[in-house]
């Protein structure tokens, strides 16, 4: 986890990155119910394109760059902010991949040891 905060016109705002399939844990949970608490924003972000719609959200504003105005980039729904963490957002096409491949390899070891169970109940 890595964690960064913007102090935006007297406002704190943390944006706390994670790894596509990372999860928030209980004390990071702890953390942000007292920093929200104490007045502070907090973001669970999961790319660079994320925090940049997450200060965007937050009020910050940013300078034009080369005569352009900065231009919200389109985020896919896995990558979106989100403020709550214990609401499961979508996840990573890698991170649902990974796990449905753990999951048959579960039921294939559960089904192994079953039928292993059912050959030394008949003999």
């Amino acid at each position: 986890m890595i964690a960064h905060l913007i102090i935006n016109r007297g406002k704190p705002v943390f944006i706390v990155f994670k790894s596509l399939g990372g999860e928030v844990n209980k004390r990071q949970r702890a953390i942000r119910a007292e920093l929200i608490a104490a007045g502070a924003e907090w973001w669970l972000v999961r790319s660079a394109n994320a925090a940049m719609v997450t200060l965007h959200l937050s009020g910050v504003r940013f300078q034009k760059r080369m005569g352009r105005k900065w231009k919200e980039p389109l985020l896919a729904d896995w990558e979106q902010p989100r403020r709550d963490p214990s609401v499961p957002g979508p996840r990573h096409p890698k991170v649902r991949e990974r796990e449905r491949v753990s999951k048959l390899r579960q039921r294939a070891r559960q089904r192994a040891a079953l039928s292993a169970d059912a050959e030394r109940s008949a003999a």
